[in-house]
């Protein structure tokens, strides 16, 4: 499979600042992949081998010099042409019956992704005069590799039932070559790059009950463990840290408990309750443990290590419903979607010195407001004027900022969303 990219970008993402980030470039990198697979079969054993090949030909520059920012500019603006990259990776899995209703897999594998291509390509080629003129710039790297991911799985699946069926899988994933940032210690302006520095793992396993349709039900249960650690969640991470992190914590992912299950009820046109007939319901319920953040004080600064506290637990249920009718060789389907049936508030976000999506922690007295504003003060407002007398008070200076404070500070995106109801028609002839 050959793909061939046209990346552009024309970028200011400070307009109204005089010497803004802008960035403009043009670039057409090339990737090839191709993958064979064997499958052996031994008697009971089911051995499948395969082998991936992925190339990545960014067709770029980097800086020759990348600490010399100080240099005549035939030294500090040198760029280099990128090689082409490629790797292989190797693929196995196995299958194995143990008895006739339980079975054993395991799989190995090698991945490779390549990197974001702005992280590749982002003021890759300005001048050193531009990066010393605009600090706080990123600047991407062609010359990055692929990030690699090392994967194992162990499950087995036995079959209970005839309408039972159990599965558990236990997974590890070692993540190499993330992308991070980090200081170049130029002269004599540092600035910052991409490159290949982080790392991740990822460990748990996975448990699932099936019930298959039968006597006009059908369920399923699952619960999955997970434990995600690394030294950064995210590309920018590490921005802006002199001394960036070399042990591994757990990262912004690192939901450890999630359990999950489904109902679903489903009755044919010939049922024996004439109400029942054609009609489906079904319903789907979640929860998932806290993701880590890092605490801080109301200034920002860390109180504790990183991602030690935790966002509050999420739970949430879905809903459908759906009923046919048939006349005059006709269908009509409708059905009625429910999501968060019992309109649970779910916090997504908190404020990182409390804990909590509405308290920041900040406590504001009456007395760090002014003695009062009069009409025709440029601050004044008829909105803060509460007993509309031409004079804003101490007090009602206060009372209105605290209310436009908590409005700022108990922002709708800290929340997921509420219910929601969608009704709808389908008609087929």
């Amino acid at each position: 499979h050959v793909t061939q990219y046209s990346v552009s970008v024309y970028e200011n993402s400070l307009p109204w600042d005089p010497n803004p980030f802008w960035d403009a470039f043009n670039y057409k990198p090339l990737t090839v992949a191709g993958y064979l697979q064997d499958k052996a079969d031994f008697e009971d054993l089911v051995v499948r081998a395969g082998l991936r090949l992925d190339y990545l030909d960014s067709k770029a520059r980097v800086r020759a010099f990348p600490e010399s920012l100080g240099s005549p500019p035939a030294i500090s603006d040198s760029l280099l042409p990128v090689a082409a990259k490629w790797r292989v990776s190797p693929r196995l899995g196995i299958s194995y019956p143990i008895t006739e209703r339980i079975k054993f897999r395991f799989s190995y594998g090698h991945f490779f992704k390549n990197p974001m291509f702005n992280n590749l390509f982002s003021y890759a080629e300005k001048t050193a005069a531009e990066l010393r003129g605009r600090g706080n710039v990123i600047v991407g790297n062609a010359d990055m590799s692929a990030e690699k991911t090392i994967a194992y799985e162990f499950g087995f699946d036995a079959q209970l039932s005839d309408f039972f069926q159990f599965d558990l899988t236990a997974f590890y994933k070692d993540v190499f070559d993330l992308s991070g940032i980090r200081v170049v210690p130029a002269l004599p302006q540092p600035y910052s790059m991409f490159y290949n520095v982080e790392y991740a793992r990822i460990q748990g396993f996975e448990a699932t009950l099936t019930k298959i349709l039968s006597d006009y039900w059908a369920a399923r249960a699952g619960y999955t463990f997970q434990i995600a650690k690394g030294t950064a969640s995210d590309a920018f991470a590490q921005y802006g840290r002199s001394d960036p992190y070399k042990i591994d914590y757990y990262l912004d992912q690192d939901q450890r408990h999630t359990v999950s299950g489904d109902l679903t009820f489903s009755f044919p046109e010939d049922f024996v309750f004439l109400p029942l007939r054609s009609f489906d319901v079904s319903g789907v319920a979640n929860y998932g443990s806290g993701t880590p953040y890092t605490p801080t004080d109301t200034r920002g600064s860390p109180t504790g290590p990183e991602n030690s506290a935790r966002l509050p637990a999420t739970f949430g249920i879905d809903a459908r419903v759906g009923r046919e009718f048939r006349f005059g060789g006709m269908s009509l389907q409708l059905t009625c979607d429910i999501a968060n049936v019992l309109n649970t508030t779910t916090v997504i976000n908190v404020h990182t010195a409390t804990g909590l999506p509405n308290e920041t922690g900040r406590r504001i007295t009456v007395n760090e407001f002014g003695p009062g504003l009069a009409f025709g003060d440029l601050y004044y407002h008829p909105a803060r004027d509460f007993n509309k007398d031409g004079y804003i008070t101490r007090y009602e200076a206060y009372r209105s900022y605290i209310v436009a404070y908590n409005d700022r500070n108990d922002p709708p995106t800290y929340y997921g969303p509420p219910r929601k109801i969608r009704l709808g028609a389908n008609l087929s002839f």
